[in-house]
């Protein structure tokens, strides 16, 4: 594991992470991310429980981890498998549990099916599928193959920013705060989290605290 300061792994991944969202032209950066969840929060559902992959984590590690600790504490727990913390180069086992992460490991049956060649999945995003699969947990991911993946295998799955409206719409987030930091996690992940999503994020994030949807969103 690499220091809280050292951020030039993690860096590499969302590089990566960019350069695939980019050349994928299969990616569904086209769909509504918003509608299912908008649904959830505004029926009071609870989403359940979650799994989330490197990159959502990265997001909001860097830019506001409390949010993390917000979820886990009164949305759902957030499940993280041991290889994909390890990605993870902002956070030890013992930093992110203190954070509200639960971190997991995958058994020996789980690891030989994401152990299986081929696909455009990484040998992490098929243990968060596995997982996510096996479990019944909520994958949390902005990666456009995981997500086709799980919605294939009948997974639910969510956007990183779709857990503050959650949060919003149970007033333990400010509107202004969640469209604040969903703005910082486009400037360091502007492939996937585009300046469309964010205005979109943000409508609907003034939408469940009643403010006027054009207020923000230029």
């Amino acid at each position: 594991m690499g220091k809280l300061s050292d951020k030039s792994k993690t860096n590499k991944i969302t590089e990566k992470t960019n350069e695939r969202a980019a050349t994928d032209p299969n990616n569904d950066f086209s769909d509504n991310p918003f509608t299912t969840i908008s649904k959830v929060v505004e029926s009071k559902q609870d989403l359940g429980w979650f799994i989330a992959d490197a990159n959502v984590i990265i997001d909001y590690v860097t830019t506001s981890p409390g949010i993390i600790s917000l979820v886990a504490k009164h949305i759902g727990p957030i499940f993280v498998e041991a290889a994909v913390l390890d990605e993870v180069t902002l956070l030890n086992k013992a930093q992110s549990e203190k954070l509200g992460l639960t971190v997991v490991q995958a058994n020996l049956a789980q690891l030989s099916e994401a152990s299986e060649r081929g696909g455009p999945l990484s040998f992490e995003d098929k243990l968060c599928l596995v997982l996510a699969r096996q479990n019944g947990w909520v994958c949390l991911s902005n990666d456009g193959p995981l997500r086709r993946a799980c919605k294939a295998q009948g997974v639910m799955v969510v956007w990183g920013l779709e857990i503050m409206l959650n949060l919003v719409g149970r007033n333990l987030l400010a509107a202004d705060r969640a469209i604040e930091v969903a703005w910082a996690i486009h400037a360091m992940n502007p492939v996937y989290i585009s300046r469309g999503i964010v205005g979109r994020f943000a409508q609907k994030v003034h939408e469940l605290s009643g403010v006027d949807a054009a207020k923000g969103c230029t």
